[in-house]
Protein backbone atom coordinates (compact mmCIF):
# COMPACT_ATOMS: atom_id res chain seq x y z
CA UNK A 1 0.00 0.00 0.00
CA UNK A 2 1.53 3.24 -0.56
CA UNK A 3 1.97 6.05 2.24
CA UNK A 4 -1.12 8.09 0.97
CA UNK A 5 -2.75 4.81 0.83
CA UNK A 6 -2.12 3.95 4.29
CA UNK A 7 -2.83 7.47 5.57
CA UNK A 8 -6.17 7.37 3.89
CA UNK A 9 -7.62 4.14 5.80
CA UNK A 10 -5.92 5.44 8.91
CA UNK A 11 -8.08 8.60 8.68
CA UNK A 12 -11.22 6.73 7.71
CA UNK A 13 -11.26 3.94 10.17
CA UNK A 14 -11.22 7.42 12.81
CA UNK A 15 -14.30 8.31 11.04
CA UNK A 16 -15.95 5.19 11.14
CA UNK A 17 -16.07 5.06 7.37
CA UNK A 18 -13.65 2.52 7.08
CA UNK A 19 -15.51 0.08 4.78
CA UNK A 20 -17.40 3.14 2.98
CA UNK A 21 -16.63 3.91 -0.33
CA UNK A 22 -15.49 8.12 0.25
CA UNK A 23 -16.80 9.08 -3.57
CA UNK A 24 -20.25 7.12 -2.91
CA UNK A 25 -20.53 9.47 0.28
CA UNK A 26 -19.67 12.15 -1.37
CA UNK A 27 -21.97 11.55 -3.87
CA UNK A 28 -24.59 11.35 -1.98
CA UNK A 29 -24.14 14.25 0.25
CA UNK A 30 -23.98 16.68 -2.78
CA UNK A 31 -26.31 15.36 -5.03
CA UNK A 32 -28.73 12.94 -2.71
CA UNK A 33 -28.84 9.62 -5.14
CA UNK A 34 -26.32 6.91 -4.69
CA UNK A 35 -27.55 4.10 -6.58
CA UNK A 36 -25.82 0.63 -6.07
CA UNK A 37 -23.05 2.66 -3.58
CA UNK A 38 -20.64 0.98 -1.05
CA UNK A 39 -21.65 2.98 2.11
CA UNK A 40 -21.15 0.25 4.43
CA UNK A 41 -19.98 1.62 7.94
CA UNK A 42 -20.68 5.55 7.15
CA UNK A 43 -21.23 8.03 9.66
CA UNK A 44 -24.33 9.97 8.43
CA UNK A 45 -25.80 11.08 11.66
CA UNK A 46 -27.90 13.69 11.45
CA UNK A 47 -27.31 14.08 7.42
CA UNK A 48 -30.43 15.65 5.52
CA UNK A 49 -31.41 13.14 3.15
CA UNK A 50 -34.59 14.28 2.27
CA UNK A 51 -35.78 12.25 -1.34
CA UNK A 52 -32.64 10.59 -1.11
CA UNK A 53 -32.24 7.26 -3.48
CA UNK A 54 -30.17 4.69 -2.24
CA UNK A 55 -31.68 2.09 -4.15
CA UNK A 56 -29.55 -1.51 -4.36
CA UNK A 57 -26.71 0.41 -2.08
CA UNK A 58 -24.96 -1.44 0.87
CA UNK A 59 -25.77 0.39 3.78
CA UNK A 60 -24.96 -2.52 6.37
CA UNK A 61 -23.22 -0.87 9.72
CA UNK A 62 -24.14 2.87 8.30
CA UNK A 63 -25.19 5.11 11.56
CA UNK A 64 -27.70 7.15 10.17
CA UNK A 65 -29.41 8.20 13.43
CA UNK A 66 -30.93 11.16 13.55
CA UNK A 67 -30.99 11.48 9.86
CA UNK A 68 -33.85 13.34 7.89
CA UNK A 69 -34.71 10.36 5.38
CA UNK A 70 -38.33 12.08 4.08
CA UNK A 71 -39.58 10.46 1.15
CA UNK A 72 -36.27 8.24 0.80
CA UNK A 73 -35.77 5.02 -1.70
CA UNK A 74 -34.56 2.13 -0.45
CA UNK A 75 -34.80 -0.74 -3.50
CA UNK A 76 -33.14 -3.68 -2.40
CA UNK A 77 -30.63 -1.81 0.10
CA UNK A 78 -28.96 -3.77 2.77
CA UNK A 79 -29.81 -2.36 6.01
CA UNK A 80 -28.53 -5.10 8.15
CA UNK A 81 -27.24 -3.63 11.53
CA UNK A 82 -27.80 -0.06 10.12
CA UNK A 83 -28.68 2.45 13.26
CA UNK A 84 -31.30 4.44 11.70
CA UNK A 85 -32.48 5.39 15.80
CA UNK A 86 -34.78 8.78 15.79
CA UNK A 87 -34.64 9.05 11.91
CA UNK A 88 -37.29 10.62 10.07
CA UNK A 89 -38.28 7.72 7.50
CA UNK A 90 -41.63 9.10 6.77
CA UNK A 91 -43.33 8.42 3.33
CA UNK A 92 -40.20 6.12 2.53
CA UNK A 93 -40.13 3.00 0.11
CA UNK A 94 -38.43 -0.05 1.67
CA UNK A 95 -39.20 -2.39 -1.01
CA UNK A 96 -36.64 -5.71 -0.57
CA UNK A 97 -34.56 -4.15 1.93
CA UNK A 98 -32.81 -6.71 4.34
CA UNK A 99 -33.57 -4.93 7.78
CA UNK A 100 -31.69 -7.83 10.02
CA UNK A 101 -30.72 -6.28 12.90
CA UNK A 102 -31.38 -2.75 12.03
CA UNK A 103 -32.11 -0.46 14.99
CA UNK A 104 -35.10 1.40 14.79
CA UNK A 105 -35.53 2.71 18.47
CA UNK A 106 -37.99 5.75 17.81
CA UNK A 107 -38.05 6.19 13.77
CA UNK A 108 -40.60 8.46 12.69
CA UNK A 109 -42.39 5.36 9.99
CA UNK A 110 -45.56 6.91 9.58
CA UNK A 111 -46.48 5.94 5.87
CA UNK A 112 -43.83 4.10 5.19
CA UNK A 113 -43.84 1.22 2.52
CA UNK A 114 -41.95 -1.77 3.54
CA UNK A 115 -42.32 -4.94 1.51
CA UNK A 116 -39.47 -7.81 3.26
CA UNK A 117 -39.26 -11.09 4.39
CA UNK A 118 -35.85 -9.24 6.29
CA UNK A 119 -37.87 -7.45 9.15
CA UNK A 120 -35.78 -8.62 12.63
CA UNK A 121 -34.38 -5.27 14.25
CA UNK A 122 -32.03 -5.80 17.41
CA UNK A 123 -33.49 -8.17 19.72
CA UNK A 124 -37.31 -8.11 19.97
CA UNK A 125 -39.90 -5.15 19.19
CA UNK A 126 -38.81 -3.30 22.78
CA UNK A 127 -36.13 -1.82 20.25
CA UNK A 128 -38.55 0.00 18.13
CA UNK A 129 -39.85 2.13 21.06
CA UNK A 130 -40.85 4.40 20.46
CA UNK A 131 -42.02 4.18 17.00
CA UNK A 132 -44.51 5.46 14.96
CA UNK A 133 -46.25 3.28 12.10
CA UNK A 134 -48.91 4.05 10.27
CA UNK A 135 -49.57 2.28 7.04
CA UNK A 136 -46.75 -0.60 6.93
CA UNK A 137 -46.69 -3.57 4.95
CA UNK A 138 -45.44 -5.90 7.24
CA UNK A 139 -43.35 -9.08 6.26
CA UNK A 140 -46.38 -11.69 6.33
CA UNK A 141 -48.18 -9.30 3.86
CA UNK A 142 -50.91 -7.74 6.28
CA UNK A 143 -51.14 -4.05 6.12
CA UNK A 144 -51.48 -2.13 9.01
CA UNK A 145 -54.88 -0.29 8.25
CA UNK A 146 -56.21 1.08 11.50
CA UNK A 147 -54.22 4.14 11.76
CA UNK A 148 -50.98 5.10 13.63
CA UNK A 149 -49.79 3.30 16.44
CA UNK A 150 -47.35 4.16 18.94
CA UNK A 151 -44.66 0.74 19.55
CA UNK A 152 -43.93 0.86 23.29
CA UNK A 153 -41.76 -1.48 25.49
Amino acid sequence: MRPLGMLSAVLLAGTGLNAADMSDVKRLLETGTCFNCDLAGAQLEGASLVGADLSSSDLTGARLAGADLRNAEFQGADLTRTDLSFADLRYSSMIYVDLTDTILKGARLDQVFIHTDRFSPVADEATLAPAWICGVRMADGRMERSGCYEVRD
